[in-house]
């Protein structure tokens, strides 16, 4: 099977085989068209002479009635003399007019002045003959035309014999039949002989070979065995010398490449290696993450083809050009939010002996992904100054009517009294925002430190208490309020923390509704989650606003949302109710149309 195998490749023995077989066939080929050329003309020869033979024999007998012109007894000697002969014969006259036939009645047939035989004959006074099919017997059928001539030369008639030659096919095509299979024995014989020969010739080779594939497979504990000729002796001992050496050395560099992949696997930065032509030689997974690109794919590609971003080509130009140490923070990526990655690259030297100059083998890139400190330094930056601003404010009403108050307006007590109702109504405001800070970082402490209380409670339960809180709120601007929610639908959660987003979203969405507005809280299911959806009317959200809806302080109208009387902080508590437990929020919306928020929770 082995040997059958190489016969598809470009090999000696193959080489060998097909030259021994390019010598044989096209001999046993010539052979074969020649005996069955010289056969078939043999038999065709020998009843052409019969038929021609036949012919003449039986032109002397019908002689001496074509000169009486007795046509019926010439018929009834061509049905005696084809019967006898088994040979139909045919008499023409010059004009074509048949007078007798051996199968027919004469009367019946058509003119054969057409045919070629007797065309020859009539023509040139000679022979004719042919070979074609006959509609009047159905078969093939060779005719033989001899012209029949009176004393003076002058034509009586062409006498044709002919006899059917199916039978003579079929004897040549056993014949054939019998060449074809001796020629395709003689075939075989002759190919095992030259694939047995060329096997012998090939096998030293071929063996060698075979150690050479074991050792490119990685097998070099492998080792050649000696052969009888002294040529092949000397080179498997070379390469059994060779697969030793690189066994060991291969061993060493298998350990280090080893050592280094797990190294580059485990690491959280990334890493790239280019070489001197500026060309990706190795990246770790956490590279090709980072920059969006499959690591295994980008190998031997130079930045630009790999698909990198340009800031980063710029700093792989920078640091060839620079030679030393460079430290930069590049933004990756033109979506938002960006992904910012703080980059360190240097030159990477061969320290060869210590008389050679160290040579430049390329560049190395390592990266850190900073864009969740960078989110969190703009989150904590931005929680300080709205906490700032947002307790400031209230602190310096207090303050400044406080010290109004000592002025002397103190001594007033209707405008006195009027400064202190906007005391304590800036006083409630600093007091609602400190409790929503302390409910906002309760619940963050329960969330992370997995302390969220659950138990099953009826969804239609929670929606109408939700319902019952934001009553009063939605009939002072007359706004419907409609709750839609099943009334066997229950699940695990915390009752009173998703009663306090319900109730903040609704509020929210009282609050910017125009009044005679409809809110709609809505609750449904599937297999493996429970949906909380609120739903208004109201003013919509910018859509560059919907991906910080959920931000401490944030406000898309600052102003109107501060005389709404809002903290800035009901969207962030909604958002850490339901990541502790474990589902997601989500808000859909239209400038003029509504906003839609979604609570998902997971069942169980």
């Amino acid at each position: 099977m082995r040997g059958m195998w190489m016969l598809h490749k470009r090999t000696l023995l193959r080489r060998l085989f097909i030259s021994h077989l390019l010598l044989v066939i096209p001999v046993i080929l010539f052979m074969g068209w020649y005996f069955s050329v010289s056969i078939s003309d043999f038999y065709r020869d020998e009843i052409h002479q019969m038929l021609g033979n036949k012919a003449r024999l039986f032109s002397m007998m019908i002689q001496p009635l074509l000169k009486k012109g007795e046509e019926e007894k010439i018929d009834r000697a061509c049905e005696t003399g084809g019967a006898q002969a088994q040979i139909r014969f045919t008499v023409i006259l010059p004009d074509g007019r048949v007078v007798g036939d051996t199968e027919r009645n004469p009367n019946e047939m058509d003119n054969h002045s057409s045919r070629p035989e007797i065309k020859t004959a009539l023509n040139q006074h000679n022979e004719g003959a042919s070979t074609r099919f006959s509609r009047t017997l159905e078969t093939d059928m060779m005719y033989v035309a001899v012209p029949l001539q009176d004393d003076d030369g002058h034509m009586l008639a062409v006498v044709r014999a002919s006899r059917s030659v199916s039978g003579i096919n079929t004897t040549l095509r056993n014949i054939y039949n019998n060449i074809t299979f001796v020629a395709l024995l003689v075939l075989l014989f002759t190919a095992i002989v030259a694939y047995v020969v060329s096997t012998r010739i090939n096998r030293p080779i071929d063996e060698l070979k075979a150690g050479a594939d074991r050792f490119a497979k990685g097998e070099l504990s492998h080792r050649l065995k000696m052969s009888d000729v002294e040529e092949i002796n000397l080179l498997g001992g070379a390469m059994n010398q060779m697969a030793a050496q690189l066994d060991e050395r291969i061993h060493v560099i298998t350990e280090q490449r080893n050592e280094l992949q797990a190294v580059l696997a485990s690491m959280a930065e990334a890493v790239i290696v280019v070489d001197n032509e500026g060309r990706i030689t190795r990246m770790n997974k956490a590279a090709g993450k980072m920059l969006g690109i499959n690591h295994k794919t980008v190998l031997n590609r130079s930045f630009p083809d790999a698909g990198v971003s340009q800031p980063l080509c710029d700093f792989l130009q920078e640091i060839f050009r620079t030679d030393w140490l460079l430290e930069r923070e590049i933004v990756q990526g033109d979506e938002e939010p960006p992904l910012f990655l703080q980059a360190h690259g240097t030159i990477i030297r061969n320290e060869g002996a210590a008389s050679q100059m160290p040579s430049r083998l390329g560049a190395l890139i390592v990266m850190n992904d900073i864009t969740k400190l960078k989110r969190l330094e703009n989150i904590r930056r931005d929680f300080v100054s709205n906490v700032s601003h947002e307790l400031k404010t209230p602190i310096t009403a207090i303050k400044g009517f406080v010290e109004t108050l000592k002025d002397g307006a103190l001594q007033d007590p209707e405008n006195a009294e009027g400064f202190l109702e906007i005391i304590g109504k800036h006083a409630d405001r600093l007091n609602t925002i400190i409790e929503d800070l302390l409910n906002l970082s309760r619940i963050e402490s329960d969330g992370d430190q997995r302390e969220v209380e659950r138990t099953d409670y009826s969804v239609r339960e929670l929606t109408e208490n939700a319902h019952m809180l934001c009553q009063a709120a939605a009939t002072q601007k007359g706004i419907q309020i409609v709750v839609d929610c099943p009334r066997d639908l229950t699940t695990s959660l915390n009752a009173r923390m998703i009663e306090l987003a319900l109730v903040n979203l609704m509020a929210n969405a009282i609050k910017y509704t125009p009044e005679r507005g409809l809110v709609a809280l809505r609750a449904q299911e599937d297999e493996h989650t429970v949906s909380l959806s609120v739903s208004d009317t109201g003013l919509g959200i910018p859509k560059d606003s919907l991906p910080r809806l959920f931000e401490r302080f944030y406000r898309v109208d600052k102003a109107r949302s501060r005389d709404m009387g809002g903290t800035g902080l009901g969207l962030a508590i909604v958002k850490h109710i339901v990541m502790a437990h474990a589902g997601r929020v989500h808000v859909e919306s239209k400038m003029g149309q509504g906003s839609v928020f979604t609570i998902v929770l997971p069942k169980g």
